[in-house]
Formats: C-alpha cells, sequence, structure tokens
C-alpha cells in the first residue's frame, strides 16, 4: 500500500483521536472530581494525536515506496485505529445528550464513567506500546539523514518545505 493512502487513512483516525481528547477534556472540565483514570487517558491519547500528526507528515513527503499488509508500521496503525474506534465508542457516552438537561447528564456521567478498571489499564498500555512503535519508525526514518551529507540534507529539507 503506498504511504499516501496510509496516510489518508491515518489523517481519518487521527480525528477520532481528537474526538476522544475533546470528549476527555470536556468532561473532566465539567466534573471536577473526574476519574484520575479520565486525565491520564487524556494525557495518553493527546500523546498519540501528536505522533499520529508527525506520522502522517513523515508518510506524506519522505516515505519512497510502498508497504506490504503485513509490515509492522501497517500492522501497528490498523490494530491502533481498531483500538481507538472502540475506546471513542465507549467514551461517546459521556458527550452531552440534552443540553437542557446539562446538570442531570453531568451527574449521570460521573456514575457512568464507561470504562472498567482493567478495561483501563490495558487500553493505556496498548496506547502507549503504539506511541512508542510510532516514535521509533518516525525515528528509523529519520535515521537515514544521518547517512546522507549536508548538502543533500538541506536538499531534501526544501524539497519537503515546497510540497
Amino acid at each position: 500500500m503506498d504511504p499516501f493512502t496510509i496516510s489518508a487513512g491515518l489523517s481519518g483516525f487521527l480525528s477520532l483521536a481528537l474526538g476522544i481528547t475533546k470528549i476527555l477534556s470536556i468532561y473532566i472540565s465539567d466534573i471536577k472530581p473526574a476519574p484520575s483514570d479520565a486525565k491520564n487517558l487524556l494525557l495518553e491519547v493527546t500523546a498519540l494525536c501528536h505522533d499520529l500528526d508527525q506520522l502522517v507528515k513523515f508518510l506524506r513527503t519522505d516515505v519512497k515506496g510502498d508497504f506490504a499488509q503485513t509490515s509492522a508500521l501497517y500492522v501497528a496503525i490498523m490494530t491502533c485505529q481498531k483500538h481507538i474506534e472502540d475506546l471513542y465508542k465507549k467514551l461517546k457516552k459521556l458527550q452531552y445528550r440534552n443540553d437542557k438537561n446539562k446538570v442531570k447528564g453531568i451527574a449521570k456521567r460521573v456514575v457512568e464513567w464507561p470504562i472498567r478498571k482493567d478495561d483501563y489499564q490495558s487500553t493505556l498500555g496498548m496506547i502507549q506500546r503504539f506511541v512508542g512503535s510510532f516514535r521509533v519508525s518516525l525515528m528509523v526514518g529519520n535515521c537515514e539523514l544521518l547517512f546522507k551529507s549536508s548538502a543533500e540534507v538541506i536538499s531534501s529539507l526544501e524539497e519537503n518545505r515546497k510540497q
């Protein structure tokens, strides 16, 4: 699969992850004693969003050639996307259902934190592993610059800037 197609899919997946950060941010700001799980999850998903954004940019500008559907990066992206979709479905319950009933909605959401402790631990670990995988992919991709001359690096960066 070509890098641009993967990066296009990542962009959609990134917006879903950003949706999770929005839901969690609103939940935390509305519910002062929000579970620490929500705050920790927000931090990890925010880190994931940053790395996904960097990965999209990297795939669109620096990668030449195609990925096999069995490549480690492709499999990690697809697996992470599935987990984030599942997490989004769970957390979507926290959104306001009806602004007229805001107070009732807030009280109900305090009781209904949708993620059990064991699911939370599993989800947090999974997100941390994906962040690590994506960061390694970005570092490995950038290592290629170490073998180029200064003129080649400047030329490559200038070409990327123009694109």
